[in-house]
């Protein structure tokens, strides 16, 4: 993540390194990325690139944060006041929220795209199933049967395991058009919700 210096800088210049950054890794993967681009593209010197971030690594890692941040921000927001959505709804909300974002932004998803193979630690850091995500997703799972809202027998990770195969399968399938995207997952998401609810009994 950036230095203590890069903190310190105005927000224009701040706002200018980061969009460089984006538009670079939108273009190419992270291992053909060049930082000699985004040095030139942001208008600094090399020498300030050094003081404000440790290397490519780095830079890479603040502007996935980042895009990650603004991300839960727009999810939060969808969240009904005083009541915690279950998990499915949860992991619907972020998918809407993504593409809200990827609508103003779409070189975000770009950087998803021109990343989805490349095999830098970096990116499977944040691009594949962490065990510590995956842990605590199924938390919200587990709460969900508790509340009685997911059958007792359902395994958890496997459900897990689905959603997030078809959501990466999905993406590849769908591209750029994110409208696509949203409506099959959402579809999917409905067949999984209706799959794992408990049943209702009617008197």
């Amino acid at each position: 993540m950036p230095r203590e210096t890069f903190y310190k800088l105005k927000d224009e210049k701040k706002q200018r390194i980061f969009y460089a950054a984006v538009q670079e890794f939108s273009k190419c993967s992270f291992s053909e990325a060049s930082l000699n681009q985004i040095v030139k593209t942001a208008k600094i010197p090399w020498g300030s690139f050094y003081q404000y971030f440790e290397n490519k690594e780095d830079i890479f890692s603040y502007v996935i944060e980042t895009i990650m941040k603004k991300i839960e921000i727009l999810e939060q927001q969808k969240f009904p006041e005083n009541v915690e959505p279950d998990a499915l709804t949860q992991f619907a909300y972020k998918l809407s929220s993504t593409v809200e974002l990827n609508n103003s932004n779409p070189e975000y998803v770009r950087i998803v795209m021109m990343n989805a193979n490349d095999s830098s630690s970096v990116v499977k850091r944040y691009f594949e199933l962490s065990k510590e995500h995956k842990q605590a997703v199924i938390s919200i799972f587990e709460k969900d049967k508790h509340l009685g809202l997911i059958r007792k027998d359902i395994d958890t990770a496997s459900v897990i395991e689905m959603v997030y195969i078809l959501s990466k399968a999905l993406f590849s399938e769908t591209g750029s058009d994110s409208g696509a995207y949203l409506e099959k997952m959402n579809k999917f998401l409905s067949i999984i919700r209706n799959g794992i609810k408990t049943e209702v009994l009617y008197e």
